[in-house]
């Protein structure tokens, strides 16, 4: 009964998490069009940071509760899940992905840099003050260099209506970005509760279902964008998104409490996450995804997930 009841809280949060960041998108895109970004800086930046701010609340929440493993499940998981999972239904969906901005200049870099740099910070089995400082730095230096390196398009007879900040958006910014506080707060109460009945780690927990839940933003945003054939905002999206969770959804809890890496987690998560950077990386050399390349990453993330599960069923 006990478990009926936090599954059905753990669900209930995460619909309220998703939907709240849903509107927190929308106020993001409204004021981002209002500061005249083009729709991939819109798509790497304002909408990369509304989709992953489940991750960034819930690990605060998780850190503040001295719970830091959750926090490197949640980022870890969410990064595979966003191309194993995300990536992988748009790639099927579009059947064929062809950005015009070309991405090995800024943002592809930057997406294997800082997996690569957050990754070796982990080695040593936590992530501390130190490396979140390295990390923020890192992220403050991909919003000012991406928007300084993309041009602003600028309708003319758009340009009065488009310079005024829609105070509504406004609101609707931060009572989202509220309702996504408290949803993620019970969230991460729940998964401590399943983890516990359950008797398995919460790095599992975050790793599978958190990572899902926090991912749905990802998936929902551009998986609907590459219906509208709008594959920049979708791509875009998924990069920012994976930047941001390396660089400031592990470097901010870092700054409050070192974080723990779960072993489990640098033996066989943390590999798989840089081997599907790697992967996509040498995908978007042509700046293009084929629809057999989105079933290959779909299939990797079945690999992680029938790993992760085995583990928790069949510990070693």
């Amino acid at each position: 009964m006990n478990l009926t009841l936090w599954i059905v809280v753990f669900i209930g949060t995460l619909i309220v998490l998703v939907k709240a960041a849903d509107y927190f998108i929308e106020a993001a895109e409204k004021i981002g069009g209002a500061l005249k970004i083009n729709p991939f800086v819109i798509g790497v930046t304002v909408v990369a940071l509304g989709t992953s701010l489940p991750e960034l609340i819930t690990s605060l929440i998780a850190v503040f509760e001295d719970n830091t493993e959750i926090v490197i499940g949640n980022v870890v998981g969410s990064n595979i899940a966003n191309f194993g999972l995300v990536m992988a239904f748009v790639a099927i969906i579009s059947k064929r992905i062809v950005l015009k901005t070309n991405v090995m200049v800024v943002e592809m870099p930057f997406f294997l840099g800082s997996t690569f740099l957050v990754s070796i910070m982990m080695l040593d089995g936590t992530f501390e003050m130190f490396d979140g400082i390295v990390a923020c730095l890192g992220m403050v230096l991909f919003i000012v260099y991406t928007i300084k390196n993309k041009p602003e398009e600028e309708p003319e007879h758009e340009k009065e209506e488009e310079s005024k900040l829609p105070m509504a958006a406004v609101m609707l910014f931060f009572v989202s970005g509220v309702a996504i506080y408290f949803s993620a707060k019970y969230n991460i109460d729940a998964v401590l509760k399943i983890a516990e009945i359950l008797n398995v780690g919460t790095e599992v927990v975050a790793q599978t279902a958190v990572a899902l839940g926090t991912s749905l933003p990802e998936l929902l945003v551009s998986v609907a964008a590459a219906r509208k054939k709008n594959l920049e905002i979708a791509v875009g999206n998924l990069i920012g998104s994976n930047i941001f969770n390396s660089f400031a959804v592990l470097g901010i809890p870092a700054l409050i409490a070192p974080l723990v890496v779960p072993n489990q987690m640098l033996m066989f998560s943390i590999p798989l996450m840089i081997m599907i950077t790697i992967i996509f990386f040498v995908m978007m050399i042509t700046n293009r995804v084929n629809r057999w390349q989105g079933y290959f990453l779909l299939l990797s993330y079945l690999f992680f997930l029938v790993n992760i599960i085995k583990d928790a069923v069949i510990p070693a």
